[in-house]
């Protein structure tokens, strides 16, 4: 008995029970090492996508309502070159008042069938925009717009001074009123040098 117990150490650890040393050895070193690099790759990882969203939140530069009434105006213009008639019809308000330069006045749908018959083409648009002046949900535009037409076999350009005047309504802005005046010729030939320079 006394010498089983002396011997029952050495049992245990080499051999088990059917006599195959005992598998109490740890992993391997690679395998160790392996294992430490994914864990050290997951954590930088892990660390380099909080980085980026805490850097995005941070620099991001809120957008200020005269960018806004720009960016619907340009919107505006680009759908009108397109005949995009679907964007046109999100950004032209229902109540639209539309006062073309020679006096003619239409509202949304009288605009909107005077493009759907193709005898017009609006084929280039530039705006030389004073800053918008916004007041609550209101925002107004005042300056130079020159657009290049095609009707029918012909070309003519119209330089105008013009307001739009546009309102945010459920979240977007829409335009409620364009009002345009026709310039003379030395104006209009101003409007285009100062377009020009900017």
């Amino acid at each position: 008995m006394r010498q089983m117990k002396e011997d029952w150490p050495d049992r245990f650890s080499n051999a088990g029970m059917n006599g195959r040393p005992l598998l109490l050895s740890p992993l391997p070193f690679a395998n160790r090492e392996t294992a430490m690099r994914r864990r050290l790759a997951i954590a930088l990882l892990i660390a380099v996508a909080c980085w980026v969203a805490t850097a995005s939140r941070v620099s991001a530069k809120p957008v200020s309502a005269q960018d806004e009434v720009l960016a619907a105006d340009k919107a505006r213009m680009d759908a009108l070159v397109a005949q995009d008639r679907a964007t046109l019809k999100k950004i032209l308000a229902d109540d639209l008042v539309y006062c073309h330069s020679g006096g003619n006045v239409q509202t949304k749908e009288q605009y909107l069938a005077g493009l759907a018959d193709g005898s017009t083409r609006y084929y280039k648009v530039e705006t030389n925009w004073n800053p918008p002046h916004v007041v609550g949900k209101i925002g107004v535009l005042s300056g130079h717009v020159t657009f290049y037409v095609r009707a029918g076999q012909t070309d003519r350009t119209f330089h105008l001074q013009a307001a739009s005047v546009y309102e945010k309504r459920d979240g977007r802005w829409q335009l409620i009123l364009f009002q345009s005046t026709s310039l003379p010729a030395s104006a209009s030939g101003a409007a285009s040098g100062a377009s020009s320079a900017k």
